[in-house]
């Protein structure tokens, strides 16, 4: 795992606990939502990463980092320790 680009994913991310957000280093900002996290800023960064990525890579990176998001606020202060 420590050759994968994803490794340590987590410390891409920052939790706003007063604002309910987790903003990636890409400057995709996600909120809490009951069915995990939702982007308000997906279709801005889709078009960022489509210039470097490719456009049919930048749906799916938006997506995994969405879900990452997601797994963000459930580590909650679980996540906020590894840091």
């Amino acid at each position: 795992m420590g050759n994968s680009r994803h490794h340590l994913w987590q410390k891409r991310w920052t939790l706003d606990d007063t604002a309910g957000t987790a903003t990636h280093e890409t400057g995709l900002v996600c909120r809490h939502t009951p069915a995990g996290a939702a982007a308000d800023n997906a279709a801005y960064i889709q078009s960022v990463l489509a210039i470097k990525n490719g456009p049919g890579n930048a749906p799916k990176m938006v997506q995994r980092l969405i879900l990452e998001a997601a797994a963000v606020f459930r580590a909650g202060s679980t996540f906020r320790a590894r840091l």
